[in-house]
């Protein structure tokens, strides 16, 4: 077969977002793509909101607006596949409703890892994950679907992520935790083991959490300590958000 036989049978995606964590994404995609027998998807371009206002092009390749118009170029060009690069600096639920929302147009989540990371064959990984560089996944660790576990961060065995989880660049989670949906673990935190956290809960960086965290508190502190209680909604900061 010929390369550019094996080129038009590769899937085509974009990258949802545009802003850090996405260039994030698509750094890894780059690294895949230089290294021997990996396969990913070709990227064809960005997804942003339809109110976008920024540069038309990024890394060479064309941002698309979420208008009929902009969907339409990609179907056209037969992209069915995205990577979900909109970060998150707070527990956050909107993320979670942008990447259902993109799903309902027909795209199909995809999971990316970075060929640096060691991940456990027993894992579990839902679709839409990042996981990020010399970043480690050990056995049967769970991830929901649209999670993160960043650059050099630790997820020990039988940990259990559920959907839209965010650990941050650093952080380690030791053996059967848990965090429940659309939290954050701070960058440097430490989650020990047994130990669970809340969903819509957000743990402050270079945390050290030895107690169970309740849904919507924020803690911080060696040891963690609450901070605020109820539900954290607040907007992702600078954060590249298709809304």
């Amino acid at each position: 077969m010929r390369v550019m036989d094996i080129e038009a049978d590769r899937p085509k995606a974009v990258i949802v977002g545009t802003g850090g964590h996405a260039q994030v994404l698509w750094a890894a995609w780059q690294t895949l793509q230089n290294t021997p027998g990996q396969v990913s998807p070709l990227l064809m371009g960005w997804l942003e909101h339809a109110g976008y206002q920024g540069p038309t092009h990024l890394m060479d390749l064309p941002v698309y607006p979420e208008t009929e118009a902009g969907l339409l170029a990609l179907s056209e060009q037969g992209v069915w596949a995205f990577y979900f690069g909109i970060g998150m600096v707070t527990a956050n639920p909107k993320r979670w409703d942008i990447f259902q929302r993109v799903q309902g147009y027909g795209f199909t989540p995809k999971t990316l890892i970075h060929p640096t990371a060691v991940v456990d064959s027993s894992a579990i990984i839902g679709p839409g994950c990042f996981i990020g560089a010399r970043s480690v996944i050990q056995p049967f660790v769970k991830l929901g679907a649209a999670a993160i576990v960043n650059t050099g961060s630790i997820v020990e065995h039988h940990a259990d992520m559920g959907q839209n989880v965010h650990v941050a660049p650093g952080s380690i989670l030791c053996g059967h935790s848990q965090v429940g949906d659309h939290s954050l673990i701070g960058a440097g935190a430490i989650v020990l083991q047994q130990v669970s956290v809340g969903r819509l809960a957000a743990v402050g960086a270079g945390s050290v959490v030895l107690q169970s965290v309740a849904e919507g508190a924020t803690v911080v502190g060696n040891p963690a300590r609450p901070v605020l209680q109820g539900h954290n909604r607040n907007q992702m900061g600078q954060e590249s958000v298709v809304s």
